[in-house]
């Protein structure tokens, strides 16, 4: 993949910080732009450091070796090997900005907050120094809207008009972390021309559905279960819904013809990413795939299996009986839903493997950790 790296600006309050420290927990190295100046300090033997200081100073070396400094140092820790996702925090000058952007892969972000909540914020946060009134905080922050000279000094307002991507910290941190991982997910996607195209295999209660839906949720993308469109063309009575009907309801995989004309169109119209749940149940139904894989050169990013036991996956369509009724759900059709994946899976396995996309992941365990696991695999 290639190196990512995301550059951070936003008013004091805004949750710079907390940005930063989640995509440090996500495997992103994280350079502050104010460790650099204090480096800078400690060499000339200062060693108590205010904020006051480290934006004066700052601006003292951006004036001595120019006004990018701290932004080319910020880039050559990066170039030591860091990683392939970076995390610059406290950018807070122009000149910074048009540096970083002259790499390919700079992306900046601005934290969008009302001065009130970024006020309340500052005041709750142990160790920090907004603890005077809100007419005293809303003149620091005029003061880091320009501080300095045009060329050396903080431009906070004119920085935040530069970003790439803008997010809103109004509400709670998980929001916050659910817009951060939607965007990284939109650069891998979008600007890297990353399509994720996945798969999810399983015996009826592995999970599937609930794999599907938090992956498709978080990636932006499409789902597919192909279990129920199969019952909504049975609902809905139409020519193919008519066709497979007895199949459906004894819990017998349907014929690949009928598969094909039904699930082939959706993968076509979805090229640009998906999830779908049950690609495949029979060698029939992995035959007729493979021919539309050669055909179209398509191809598919992994394909999870997620490995239960029986016990567990019947307990599981038991408590989901309790809360809605699906047509093909009788203790029979379950059984043969059972059987008939047990009899293929070994083919449908070994071809995925020959491409080197398949992984089996034990599905015995929270939802959560799956999806947590899901999405390491992805690089996520």
């Amino acid at each position: 993949m290639k190196k990512i790296i995301i550059g951070l600006v936003g008013f004091p309050g805004s949750g710079k910080t907390t940005v930063a420290k989640y995509l440090e927990e996500k495997g992103f190295f994280r350079v502050t732009l104010s460790d650099i100046i204090k480096e800078e300090a400690i060499k000339e033997g200062i060693q108590t450091f205010s904020r006051e200081f480290l934006q004066e100073y700052g601006n003292v070396l951006r004036t001595t070796y120019g006004p990018q400094i701290l932004a080319q140092r910020a880039l050559e820790k990066i170039k030591n090997g860091n990683g392939e996702k970076i995390v610059i925090d406290g950018i807070r000058n122009i000149h910074e900005i048009r540096f970083l952007k002259q790499q390919d892969n700079f992306f900046l972000v601005a934290l969008d907050s009302q001065p009130e909540e970024r006020y309340q914020r500052l005041v709750a946060a142990k160790g920090r120094e907004w603890t005077g009134s809100y007419e005293n905080f809303l003149n620091q922050e005029e003061k880091e809207k320009k501080l300095g000279s045009e060329d050396v000094g903080i431009r906070v307002g004119e920085c935040v008009n530069e970003a790439t991507y803008r997010i809103k910290n109004f509400t709670s941190k998980e929001d916050l972390y659910r817009d951060i991982d939607a965007m990284i997910n939109t650069i891998k996607r979008k600007e890297y021309n990353h399509v994720y195209r996945v798969v999810f295999l399983g015996v009826p209660g592995s999970g599937k559905g609930t794999q599907g839906k938090l992956l498709s949720q978080d990636l932006h993308i499409p789902r597919l279960s192909v279990g129920a469109l199969i019952r909504r063309h049975f609902t809905d009575k139409t020519k193919e819904g008519i066709e497979v009907g007895e199949y459906m309801l004894r819990g017998e995989a349907i014929p690949a013809e009928n598969y094909s004309r039904m699930v082939v169109p959706w993968l076509l119209r979805h090229q640009d990413g998906f999830v779908v749940d049950n690609l495949v149940r029979t060698q029939e139904q992995l035959n007729s795939f493979r021919q539309f894989q050669k055909k179209n050169a398509f191809s598919l990013t992994k394909v999870f299996y997620l490995h239960i036991s029986e016990d567990e996956a019947k307990r599981r369509l038991s408590e989901r009986k309790n809360t809605k009724e699906r047509p093909d759900e009788t203790e029979e059709a379950i059984h043969q839903r059972f059987m008939t994946f047990k009899k293929s899976i070994r083919e449908i396995r070994d071809y995925f493997e020959q491409l080197g996309i398949f992984e089996a992941v034990n599905a015995d365990r929270s939802a959560e950790d799956i999806h947590k696991d899901i999405l390491q695999s992805l690089g996520l």
